[in-house]
Formats: structure tokens, sequence, C-alpha cells
């Protein structure tokens, strides 16, 4: 009987839970436009973070639902949330996904009725790999999609905000041919100076004047965006450009009540990379006034929160100012070590290989460009001027690159030089452990690690000691391993050698006499070490003698 009562309790449970699950199929699509509406108006006032709790239920609906308009919105909407808020690796996902549930559907469903989503599957996707991955070619590629779709559709705020995004690659860059792009938006959006396009316009124009010099026409137009009543949209931002602006022109005390704003109009719902862009202003206005240890507080600050949100827009930027104040206050240890992170942050971030991704866009405008003539050709004419535009992007970046790495091995090369002669990277500092002060009086005075076949039993064996005490000795003092620390001297005695310009040792002959057994160790070991191959340190020092040199006689004239 007991059992009899728990099977019709259990089969009354089923039968109520399939009748909920029905009732809720059949308002899904009206719970899905409730939640993205929430999710627009969070968006809008910037709490960013109550947009992610309406997405997470979003993305519980969307998981049981086939593909079609009802799960493309969903995901739409709930990775343009999680985009808003910082988290970036799950909107990659969910926006992926959202773009592949749109190409299941694009030849089943009509364009019209899904445009609105797939517009924000494209601009959400599109800042996502710049913000993210720094990967522009990918950006572009989805950024012209987005602008082909709306140019077929013509709604003005798309339009803008996706151009505004496309515009922000050139600032984030420091290239003035995005004003060209500023001031169509501008134009578009004075049509109507209510409108959030005419914010959008002015703001970005703002930006773009700025950053070529023209302050006093820049300021004009961000005064107009200031005093539109989309203004809240970025705060923060508005008030750090009007900072940058007015420190610009000399004007320190009214910039540092900008900036002060601008912290006012922080809180957790700003985004990350207006945040890093912040700090790294006021940071630069320190700097500008020598307030180097004040500056060096602000860098790292940013540094912190660009890293725990997983923004790498403006790191690169971080590391090499954190760098220079840094030098400023004589401290060059920490001074290289950020440099060194600068370097290989950049390097990750902006290296194309081979210049393969130049070709391909080439070749991805060449396409487009055959397939546009059998379009009207008012559609053709906008989406070439952009990928004309998107080239221009990537071959002014891959020249940067080759003079910014140029520029960087110079001071790479400088620096190292500086710490040789500076008592030989302080290589008679006191130890306070015997058997340490031991091996470092072998290394100094009788240059052991010169020896090829140098071991750490053989080392051991001269100091009447243990191989695995000798190993514990040297990492209790020095963090590094035996075989690191031999070739630390190694790298220092190459050094001395490479940074005198009159030394005509040949290279390969440095890496024998340091004690290295092969020429290829020896060039792996010094790049990984010092930032550069043996060969273009000593070009980079020779080369530095000769300007000191020219220097020296033009003032003697």
């Amino acid at each position: 009987m007991r059992h009899t009562l728990i099977k019709s309790i259990l089969l009354c449970l089923l039968l109520s839970f399939l009748g909920t699950h029905s009732l809720s199929a059949d308002k899904r699509h009206d719970r899905i436009d409730a939640l993205t509406d929430s999710c627009r108006a969070c968006i809008s006032g910037q709490r960013f973070y109550s947009s992610v709790r309406f997405a997470r239920e979003l993305l519980e609906i969307a998981d049981n639902l086939k593909p079609g308009t009802a799960q493309l919105t969903a995901l739409a909407y709930a990775g343009q949330s999680y985009m808003a808020a910082d988290i970036y690796d799950s909107a990659g996902i969910i926006l992926n996904k959202g773009l592949e549930t749109w190409h299941d559907i694009e030849n089943n469903q009509p364009r019209d009725k899904d445009w609105m989503p797939v517009y924000i599957i494209h601009n959400s996707l599109g800042v996502y790999y710049i913000t993210y991955r720094m990967d522009y070619k990918k950006a572009i590629e989805i950024f012209t999609s987005g602008l082909e779709l709306i140019g077929e559709h013509s709604h003005g705020d798309e339009f803008g905000i996706m151009g505004y995004n496309l515009m922000m690659a050139f600032f984030i860059r420091q290239d003035t041919l995005g004003l060209k792009y500023a001031r169509t938006l501008y134009n578009e959006g004075r049509k109507s100076p209510e409108s959030q396009l005419y914010f959008i316009g002015t703001y970005g124009l703002a930006k773009m004047l700025y950053l070529k010099g023209s302050l006093d026409e820049a300021d004009y137009y961000l005064q107009k965006a200031m005093n539109s009543p989309y203004c809240n949209m970025d705060m923060a931002g508005l008030h750090t450009l009007r900072a940058n602006i007015l420190a610009a022109s000399g004007k320190n005390e009214d910039a540092m009540a900008e900036f002060q704003e601008a912290f006012r109009h922080l809180n957790n719902d700003v985004q990350a990379t207006n945040t890093s862009y912040l700090y790294l202003s006021y940071g630069d206005f320190l700097s500008s006034r020598h307030e180097y240890k004040h500056a060096v507080r602000i860098y790292k600050e940013g540094l912190s929160i660009a890293g725990k949100k997983g923004n790498k827009v403006f790191t690169h930027n971080l590391y090499k100012s954190v760098s220079s104040a840094y030098e400023k206050l004589n401290d060059y240890d920490s001074s290289l070590l950020f440099y060194k992170m600068y370097h290989s942050v950049s390097d990750s971030l902006f290296n194309i290989k081979d210049e393969r991704a130049i070709r391909e866009l080439t070749l991805m405008y060449e396409n487009t460009k055959h397939e546009a003539e059998l379009h009207a050709r008012t559609k053709s004419v906008h989406l070439m001027a952009i990928l004309t535009v998107s080239i221009l992007i990537i071959a002014i970046i891959l020249w940067r690159m080759y003079r910014y790495k140029e520029h960087m091995y110079t001071i790479l090369a400088k620096k190292y030089s500086e710490i040789v002669k500076r008592d030989n990277y302080r290589g008679k500092e006191e130890q306070s452990n015997r058997l340490f002060r031991e091996i470092e009086t072998l290394m100094r005075e009788r240059h052991i690690y010169r020896e090829s076949n140098l071991t750490r039993e053989k080392a051991a064996s001269m100091l009447g000691t243990n191989r695995t005490y000798l190993s514990q000795c040297i990492n209790r003092n020095t963090g590094k391993s035996f075989s690191q620390y031999v070739n630390g001297y190694r790298i220092k005695n190459a050094l001395t050698l490479l940074s005198d310009p009159d030394d005509t040792t040949p290279v390969k002959a440095v890496a024998i006499d340091s004690g290295f057994c092969s020429f290829s160790t020896f060039n792996t070991a010094f790049k990984e070490e010092i930032g550069m191959p043996p060969s273009v340190y000593r070009e980079k020092i020779r080369q530095l003698a000769k300007n000191r040199l020219k220097e020296d006689s033009e003032t003697a004239i």
C-alpha cells in the first residue's frame, strides 16, 4: 500500500512538471522579449552586472531551444551583456555560438526578422576580438559583415555604434587615419542632434582631433558630446578625454579637476577599456609633472585592474609608461623588468607573421569587390570604402611594428650597456653564506663558468661538497638552478665583451670564450635574457657609440 502511494505521488509530480514545462514553452518567446528588454535597459544605464543576471536566464532558455530566431535573440543579448561586463571568455563562447546559429538559419528565415540580434552578434564579436584577442583581421572581417547588414536596413544608431568601434581601432593604435571616418559619423549624426548617433559622432570626432593635436577643435566637439542627453553612456571617458585636452593645453589645474571627476564616475559597471585608459592618462599626466612615484602607483593599479578583467587593450602602454617612470627614478632594475614585459606583450599582441594577414585581407577585398558589382552601386561604395580603410590599418600597423622593434632594440642595448658599466651587475655584493661566497669566488676570480664542460658534479668537487647541497645553496641565494646560475655569468661575460664598441672579437668566439658549448645555445640564451640576438646587440652598441661621437664633435665645434 505504501509503495502504491509513493508511485501515485511521483506520477502526479511528473504530470505536474510536464504541464508546467509545456506552459513555459508557450511563454518562452514572451519571456525572451522581456529579458532582452531588461538587458537593453541595464546596458543603456551602465548597469552591466545587473544585465548579466538577466543574461543567465536567457542562456538557460536558449539551451532548450532549437536553432531559430528565439535562440538567436537569446544568445545575442546574453553575449552582449557578458561583453559589457568584461566577462570575455564567456562572451566569446556565447557570441560564436550565436554566429553559428545565424549561419544555420540564415537561408531558412527572413533576414528582416533577424537583423537586430545578428547586428548585436557582429558588433559584440568585433569588440571581443579587438579587446580580448587583439585579432584585428578577424575583428575587421566581422565588423564589415555587420556594416553590410546595416547598409541593407539603414538603422542610424546601429551604424553609429559599429562605426565608432571600428574608429576606436584607429584611436587605440594612435592612428589619425580614423579622423576621416569620425567625420563621416559626425555628419550622419548632426542630421538629428538629439540622437545617440550625434553623441557618438561628436565624441568620436573629439577623440580623433585630440589625437591629431587640434586641441581647441577637439574641445569644441567634446563639449557638444558632454551636453548630449546620451552623455551618461561614458561619463568617465568624457572627463578623461577633457583632462587630456586640458593637460596638453598646459592647463594643469583644470586637468587635475577633470581627472578627479573621471575617477568619481568609476564604478564596477564602467568597462575595463575605459578604466585602463583613465589610469594610463592620469599616470602620464603625473609623469609630465615629474611626480614619478605617484605615477608608478597609478600605472600599477591600472595594470592590476586590466589583469583582473582580462582586458589587454592598453596593457602594453601601461608597461611602457611604468618602465619610463622607474627610469626617471633611477630604478634601472625595475625599469628594465617592465620594459621586458612591454617587449613581450607587444610582440605577442602585434606580430603578424610574414604579412599573411594583409595578403588575406587584400584577397578578401578583391572577392568582396567582385561580389559587390552584382549589387546596387550605392551599397558597394560604402562597403569598399570600409574595406580599403581596413587594409590601410593593417599596412600601417606592420610598418609601425618594424619601426617600434628597431627603436626597442636600441633602448634595450642602451640600458644593458649602462648596467654593465654600473659595477658589472653589482657582482661583488657581500653574501652571508660561506659556501655561496666560495662558489662566487670560483666564478668571479677563477672564471670557471668559461669551461664548456663544467658540470654540477665538477663544481661540487672543487668546493668539497655534494651536488645536492650545492644546488640548494645556489637556489636559496639566487632563486636559480645551477645551469641558470652558470649561464648568467656566461651572459654577463658576453655582455662585457659585446658592450665594448671597439672590441672586434667575432660573436662565435665570444660564445666560446664565455663557456657556451655551441653558438646556437648561446644565441638562444642571450636572446631570452636580453631580448635580442647578440649580433643585433653589438650592432646597436656600435651605433650608440657613433651617435655619441657625432654629438661630441658637434658640441666641440
